[in-house]
């Protein structure tokens, strides 16, 4: 398995345990669940640049889970900036959910549990950063993790910029003026991560607004789109035209993060005393005879099917 403090480099392939593998050596213990069949290889190259580990990764659909079981194995005690440069995840930690596109950062911290959806095939730059050299008060980057910050004006666009550049460059950044570099970088994420209030909740768009919303609904399984419209006082023809800047509709985004939701808790072996159709109604999937037919037209195999194949070892969990 590569070492955190080395450079490292998996070329591309469809070998998920090869991911898995090298992730490891940059995310700490946690548990890969494949997503939707795909074309993207993967592929991750990471150098340590002044104490900072710089990972670029290219990966497919994944699900990915660090618990606090895994946590107490294996405590990174690190902060990871992530800059989306293409796709979309979703990250869930201490109950803040963020759903990052490209052109945004998003903090989370390695010692505290959290779960992050790579929702389509993507391309993301991360750098981990030890806790003791961001210099800000540990009270006000809680407040930070899981909230999109937007990269595409300022000074956040120029540390985009110098981000995306950096992870086409690792092998000279890592032996050209690495401590100065990093130091530099720090400084620059640093500011960045500081202003991330200008994107919080209280100065968010109505669609991020309703995407939040949402979350915190998926279990009321009288939520509907004609429901989201009136909690939000606009039209059910305004909600469908802001899903459709983002090509998607309320109601397929709904079902969508149901099925996140319930496959989540089915790689869960702490709710094995559950049966599918109480995880399903969890999350506000309510009607059995529909429950299997969908799970299976999202990822292929029945949900029963799926659980044993989580329970078996078929979907690995990293060591």
């Amino acid at each position: 398995m590569p070492s955190a403090d080395r450079r490292f480099h998996l070329a591309p392939t469809s070998d998920l345990e090869a991911l898995e593998a090298a992730a490891s050596a940059s995310c700490g213990t946690q548990r890969v669940v494949p997503g939707e069949p795909s074309r993207t290889l993967c592929e991750l190259r990471a150098v340590t640049v002044g104490g900072l580990q710089v990972v670029n990764v290219v990966a497919p659909p994944l699900l990915v889970q660090r618990t606090r079981r895994f946590i107490d194995q294996d405590d990174r005690d690190t902060y990871k900036v992530v800059l989306m440069v293409g796709g979309e995840v979703t990250l869930d930690q201490q109950r803040r959910w963020g759903a990052v596109a490209p052109g945004q950062f998003v903090l989370y911290d390695t010692s505290t549990p959290y779960e992050i959806n790579f929702r389509t095939a993507l391309r993301q730059v991360i750098v981990a950063i030890p806790k003791s050299r961001l210099c800000l008060p540990a009270e006000a980057l809680r407040d930070r993790l899981a909230v999109p910050i937007t990269a595409t004006s300022g000074l956040r666009r120029l540390v985009g910029g110098f981000l995306n550049g950096l992870a086409e460059e690792l092998d000279d950044a890592e032996q050209d003026g690495g401590q100065h570099l990093a130091d530099a970088l720090i400084g620059m994420l640093g500011m960045t991560v500081a202003s991330a209030q200008v994107d919080s909740p209280s100065g968010s768009t109505m669609l991020e607004r309703v995407l939040a919303y949402l979350e915190m609904n998926l279990g009321d399984p009288e939520l509907s789109v004609e429901s989201v419209a009136r909690a939000h006082h606009v039209s059910v023809r305004h909600l469908h035209r802001l899903f459709a800047e983002r090509e998607d509709t309320p109601s397929a985004y709904i079902r969508q993060r149901r099925l996140e939701r319930m496959r989540s808790d089915l790689a869960n072996p702490q709710l094995n005393e559950h049966t599918v159709l109480a995880i399903a109604a969890r999350w506000g999937l309510t009607d059995p005879a529909h429950v299997s037919r969908l799970f299976r037209a999202a990822y292929g195999i029945p949900p029963k099917v799926y659980r044993k194949l989580v329970q078996s070892q078929q979907v690995r969990t990293i060591a």
